[in-house]
């Protein structure tokens, strides 16, 4: 494992190497940890600074959201029906489970979480909820849905602006490559912006101001077509 200091410019390579691939990994600056998630569903638990394991402990979902402050670690299940969803505390060196849902979706993808903590998005492409909208669950309690945005069939990518004021998602419909740009707090659509082959192959991520989203998308079936965009942010005419 190799971590990047951005503002020493410096790397630091960590001899770990569980004979496992990586699902997913989060890093909490304040706590000092990393948390790694295992292909077989094994969190591992790290020192951020000298690379040592606290622990391996198995764990239910495939992706991963860490609050700092709250101490709580959120996973989420992907690629099945239904799709799941989990709170862990990690006060401690080991996670402790919380909370679970089992019925937050179906054929589930990466979760997300609001910068604030309080807010969990997990985009599946069979919807969280009736006519495939995305659900605002409430981190304190997951059985709790805050209210959802309508961000088109399929969804596949849900991303929470730095700010926490504004949502983005798109979807897999091949009629709809559109990034949806949605207001976080009253749910409704603010634009659409053209995102070309979002339906096979889409990330995206707003910059630090989110004056910028920055994307990048592919033709799958003909493996073309490889760009990067730049799009407007949300307060951004």
């Amino acid at each position: 494992m190799v971590i990047y200091d951005i503002a020493a410019s410096a790397f630091t390579e960590y001899a770990f190497s569980p004979v496992r691939d990586g699902m997913d990994v989060e890093v909490a600056p304040t706590l000092r940890r990393i948390y790694v998630l295992s292909s077989d569903n094994h969190l591992f638990i790290l020192d951020m600074d000298t690379g040592q394991i606290y622990s391996e402990t198995p764990i239910s979902g495939s992706s991963l959201a860490i609050d700092e402050k709250a101490e709580m670690l959120f996973t989420g299940s992907m690629w099945s029906s239904p799709s799941s969803l989990y709170r862990y505390s990690v006060s401690g060196d080991v996670p402790l489970l919380v909370q679970s849902r089992w019925d937050a979706g179906g054929n589930g993808r990466k979760i997300g979480m609001s910068p604030d903590g309080k807010h969990i998005v997990l985009p599946c492409g069979g919807g969280n909820g009736l006519g495939y909208t995305l659900y605002d669950f409430d981190a304190a309690n997951l059985d709790n849905v805050l209210g959802e945005w309508q961000i088109g069939t399929y969804p596949t990518n849900a991303v929470f602006s730095k700010d926490g004021n504004f949502l983005y998602g798109t979807n897999g419909d091949p009629y709809d490559n559109y990034l949806y740009v949605m207001d976080a707090g009253t749910y409704q659509q603010i634009r659409k912006i053209p995102f070309p082959n979002t339906d096979d192959y889409s990330v995206f991520t707003p910059n630090s101001t989110g004056s910028v989203i920055v994307g990048f998308s592919y033709d799958t079936y003909y493996n073309k077509s490889y760009a990067l965009y730049f799009f407007p942010g949300a307060a951004t005419p």
